[in-house]
């Protein structure tokens, strides 16, 4: 049998605050973070809702989401979603029945369709229909990043959208002034695709470029570390770890390196640079947006150049606090839990 990947809780707060459907397909880091600020200021029912590619599981677990969002949508002010996909069409359609306020955010893969690796909800037609049908449907889209908005209004047209971009806070992320000659890049991954698209083929073949330094990737396990043949040997390879320990990597390296073919704002990379990791990027996504003038950032992917200008970076003290004065003016997690918090009180 089936176990269904539903399991409510409710946050206690007094029956006079406004209550909110939190729907989630994981529980990461940032979806938890708004989960704890939204629970501060509302009566919050957290609903994960996780499809599978079994179709009787698909179909299973769309009949409970069904039954739940039936349960709950009553008694419930407002309907908020982590990502457009086959989770958030059922909330969208709910909302658009019961006419509550419906806030969905746009984190990358939902706005997003690589043709050649068969990457993002609009790869499949009825998985596009899903999203498409949540984003227009959403009284307010909230992207991580402006350039997610504007991928969302060239595959769907015109909808209501908000840029409000993940926070970070400083007081844990702090930095220590010894650094290694080490470039970093983090990355779960569990397939060819996401291999791909994170650009990790990209980071393996840099680290060929530059044998002076030290590289490690970190995300990888299992047989998935099959993906990467002729090891170079500079090039650790670390499965996931917890974010403590992240944290402590984020410390030693000097770079950071996001060499995405696809990406929203990349969240790996800020943490880094909050670290003091000078951050050395592509031109894509959200990617431009975390490095502005605080790194290095090419506009296609050269691994010769990219060696080059990080071989000039020898003295990076300046750029490192550069790097982490960028996040914390730009994306200080105060600013999203001001802003998430004034949005779901608004009457509308």
């Amino acid at each position: 049998m089936t176990k269904l990947p539903y399991p409510i809780h409710l946050c206690p707060m007094s029956s006079s605050e406004r209550n909110i459907i939190f729907i989630y397909q994981d529980f990461t880091h940032f979806v938890r973070k708004d989960y704890e600020t939204l629970s501060k200021s509302f009566r919050v029912s957290k609903l994960r809702s996780t499809y599978k590619k079994s179709p009787v599981t698909f179909i299973v677990v769309g009949l409970a989401q069904f039954f739940k969002l039936f349960w709950h949508i009553w008694r419930s002010d407002v309907i908020f979603c982590w990502f457009a996909d086959y989770h958030s069409f059922l909330p969208a359609l709910f909302s658009r029945i019961s006419g509550k306020r419906f806030f969905l955010v746009l984190g990358g893969y939902d706005v997003t369709h690589i043709r050649e690796l068969k990457y993002g909800s609009f790869n499949k037609r009825f998985r596009g229909y899903c999203a498409r049908f949540s984003m227009q449907t959403a009284t307010l889209n909230l992207p991580v990043a402006r350039a997610l908005g504007e991928e969302a209004k060239k595959r769907v047209g015109k909808i209501e959208l908000q840029v409000l971009p993940t926070g970070y806070d400083p007081d844990i992320y702090l930095p220590v002034e010894e650094k290694e000659d080490l470039v970093l890049t983090v990355s779960l991954t569990s397939s060819r695709q996401r291999f791909l698209v994170k650009g990790l083929d990209r980071f393996v073949e840099l680290a060929r470029y530059l044998p002076e330094y030290r590289f490690a990737l970190i995300g990888i396990e299992g047989k998935w570390k099959q993906l990467i043949t002729d090891q170079p040997v500079n090039l650790a390879i670390l499965p996931p770890l917890d974010h403590r320990e992240l944290i402590s990597w984020y410390g030693r390296a000097r770079f950071y390196a996001q060499l995405s073919r696809s990406e929203g704002l990349p969240n790996a990379m800020c943490e880094a640079m909050m670290m003091g990791c000078v951050p050395a990027g592509l031109n894509i996504g959200g990617i431009p947006e975390a490095i502005g003038d605080a790194g290095i950032m090419l506009d296609q992917w050269n691994p010769d150049e990219m060696a080059k200008q990080i071989r000039s970076c020898r003295d990076t003290s300046t750029l490192s606090v550069e790097a982490r004065e960028r996040i914390i003016t730009l994306f200080h997690i105060s600013r999203r839990e001001k802003e998430l918090v004034e949005l779901l009180k608004r009457k509308g």
